[in-house]
């Protein structure tokens, strides 16, 4: 009987610290719908959409909304060495956000799991492009942003 007790507290163990070494790592994911969830690594300026553990909207989202369909995505694009590099996109060398752009993003919601979340994703958009994939979708006017981070707006 100790040799069970003693492995289910292992077991718990385990369980609590990877729950906690993802919360450091990732940052405390705000649920979104679904698998989909608001989260961070470091800093708040390096929010993401993601599903699951991986990136969907790459950072800094500052605002997301849904309906059953569809969650749309309001982001600024932020400088990541590694990210631009690794999606061969061009580095001005420093880590920043810039704030004087807003990318929309629109993102189909997957009912069933799968390993390419990224497939159904449009953007980054204009407003104007984002106003006209709205309307190819057929995503009414109603949806809006719900969760909206002031601060890095």
């Amino acid at each position: 009987m100790k040799l069970t007790l003693k492995k289910t507290l292992v077991i718990f163990g385990i369980l609590l610290l990877s729950r906690i070494v993802y919360v450091s790592i990732f940052g405390p994911p705000w649920k979104v719908v679904g698998r989909y969830n608001l989260a961070t690594i470091d800093v708040d300026e390096e929010m993401s959409l993601t599903y699951g553990d991986q990136i969907v909207v790459p950072p800094t989202v500052f605002a997301v909304g849904h309906n059953d369909k569809y969650i749309i995505v309001k982001q600024h694009p932020y400088n990541d060495i590694f990210y631009n590099q690794l999606h061969k996109l061009p580095d001005t060398g420093k880590e920043e956000e810039n704030r004087n752009i807003t990318n929309f993003y629109i993102v189909k919601i997957n009912d069933q799991y799968t390993n390419r979340p990224d497939s159904g994703v449009f953007g980054p958009l204009t407003f104007d492009e984002y106003t006209i994939k709205k309307k190819e979708l057929h995503i009414s006017d109603g949806i809006t942003f719900t969760k909206v981070i002031d601060y890095l707006k």
